[in-house]
């Protein structure tokens, strides 16, 4: 006897995902590893003819993914010397004299950042180099011209999936769980429920309206 397979009702099966997700364990599979989406910093060093430059520069990590919080490590020199760790340090404000490099024209820190389960940010260099958890920003100036050259490792950032938890730019975290990704709300809106799907509480009201 031929017994067909019974499968709930798509709305069921909705709810169902969007509560798996509002709890974490979707969100967790998205990505292993911390993502390091850019990092935002001065466009240039303020140069004092009289000596050396002056001031203090702030610098902000843009972080995703991963298991939060983050904890957020800035250096000069790389591996070296410690400017600031923790995870209040999403955003570091810098003296210009630890941002130094020799030569006299370059300024640079170097960003890691590792989640609460121990695992660093990583990006892959070119020409099959490897990864490295190492995230550069640089400023490099002609003191003839008096132009200026930014340089970040990586060139680029990698943007961050969908719904990946990240940080609110003050050194804490939010978990990213009670906002549903995209494929969901996709979903709901094919199915004539919930057509905006924006969170858990918000799902239980409509799924009360449409009982």
């Amino acid at each position: 006897m031929h017994r067909s397979l019974i499968m709930p009702e798509k709305p069921v099966v909705l709810l169902l995902l969007a509560m798996l997700w509002c709890s974490g364990f979707a969100s967790a599979a998205l990505s292993d590893h911390p993502v390091v989406t850019g990092i935002d910093g001065p466009g240039s060093i303020l140069l004092n003819d009289q000596g050396p430059p002056t001031g203090s520069y702030t610098f902000t990590a843009h972080v995703s993914c991963g298991s939060p919080p983050y904890t957020y490590k800035w250096t000069n020199p790389p591996g070296l010397k410690t400017l600031y760790e923790g995870k209040d340090y999403s955003t570091v404000t810098i003296p210009v004299e630890k941002l130094a490099l020799s030569g006299g024209n370059r300024w640079a820190v170097w960003l890691t950042v590792t989640d609460s389960e121990g695992r660093d940010a990583l990006w892959m260099r070119n020409n099959g180099l490897g990864n490295s958890n190492e995230f550069l920003y640089l400023l490099e100036t002609d003191y003839t011209t008096k132009t200026w050259k930014k340089t970040t490792e990586p060139a680029s950032f990698s943007a961050a999936p969908a719904g990946c938890p990240q940080d609110n730019g003050a050194g804490g975290s939010s978990s990213g769980g009670g906002t549903v990704p995209a494929v969901l709300k996709a979903m709901a809106a094919e199915a004539g429920i919930f057509p905006l799907f924006p969170s858990l509480p918000s799902l239980r009201s409509s799924q009360q309206q449409h009982s």
